[in-house]
């Protein structure tokens, strides 16, 4: 489990947040979904959509926003949510999949299973979010093929040849010799 540092209190919600939060508590907000490479339901945050960020974006290069755009998927123990977790289905009409809930509650760090457990919600769950960014699937393209063309190319292990190869090491250079059955 790791953890990203979004900002500094600066001294403004001192009172506030000391007084709600709790030891591993946190606040959390975003889309309440399953995602493909986690069992458990997420929590997934986006940065929030502002004008001065839409400037940031359109002049940074295509690694770099994606990378600024990336969401934070926090998996949650949540029994008895009032809204259902959206599940994606590529086999169900685009209208039937159902909508995804923008859900603000209070969370609970569990060290001991690496996820976060449901304390309270801050706000009833809402079926639209707040204008959020996502990096498009042109972005993330662009950054995999720049990927692809800066990783060197590996060279194959030499592979045994049960008929031919020795249990010795040989050299991949050189040509097996074969016996002929008498």
């Amino acid at each position: 489990m790791a953890f990203q540092l979004v900002g500094f209190d600066k001294g403004l919600f001192k009172e506030t947040i000391s007084e709600e939060l709790e030891d591993l508590e946190f606040k959390l907000s975003g889309l309440w979904q399953f995602i493909p490479f986690c069992s458990t339901p997420c929590i997934s945050v986006f940065r929030n959509f502002s004008n001065q960020r839409l400037e940031y974006i359109k002049q940074a290069l295509p690694s770099q926003k994606v990378r600024y755009m990336k969401a934070s998927h926090i998996p949650m123990l949540w029994k008895d949510a009032p809204v259902i977790p959206f599940r994606f289905n590529p086999r169900v009409a685009k209208d039937e999949q159902g909508k995804r809930a923008f859900v603000s509650l209070k969370s609970k760090f569990l060290p001991g299973r690496d996820v976060f457990g449901f304390v309270a919600l801050t706000a009833p769950p809402q079926e639209t979010a707040p204008r959020y960014l996502k990096a498009s699937k042109k972005d993330k393209a662009t950054v995999q093929q720049e990927a692809k063309k800066s990783q060197p190319k590996q060279q194959r292990p030499f592979k045994k040849n049960k008929l031919t190869d020795s249990t010795e090491f040989r050299n991949p250079q050189t040509k097996p010799i074969l016996k002929k059955k008498s």
